[in-house]
């Protein structure tokens, strides 16, 4: 009985710590380049602490937007395209939702930004109407 306890508060301490509820932080990356980009981070683990911390890489494919949630607690993200990055320090908190948008250039140069680019398709271009 007292094992079926110690393994309840152990899983239920898992699903408060970050990565276990619903992501209330929203990270979107907009790739405009033909370049596959990268991005990689480490959360908070066990409660907010470095116990058992949440890591993981994806790949942003060219020329697509990428969008992760991260839940509450600090939150280190990389992110790469050919030779260059950029390292986020995020705090999430629950009690307010927060958005990060990065772009990607077609060069390559990433960038923080303050709002989203809006688009779902960065690198496709309309061919102008014919006269």
């Amino acid at each position: 009985m007292r094992i079926l306890l110690a393994a309840t508060l152990v899983l239920t301490a898992f699903g408060c710590g970050n990565g276990g509820g619903v992501p209330v932080n929203i990270l979107e990356v907009t790739n405009a380049s033909a370049i596959t980009g990268e991005v990689s981070w480490q959360s908070s683990g066990l409660l907010g602490t470095d116990l058992f911390p949440a890591t993981g890489t994806e790949a942003i494919a060219g020329c697509e937007v990428y969008r992760r949630g991260f839940g509450e607690g600090h939150n280190v993200v990389r992110i790469s395209a050919n030779s260059n990055s950029l390292v986020l320090n995020l705090l999430a908190t629950s009690s307010t939702a927060t958005n990060w948008y990065v772009v990607i250039d077609a060069n390559g140069t990433i960038t923080q930004v303050d709002q989203s680019s809006n688009t779902e398709r960065p690198c496709h271009h309309e061919s102008p109407a014919a006269s």
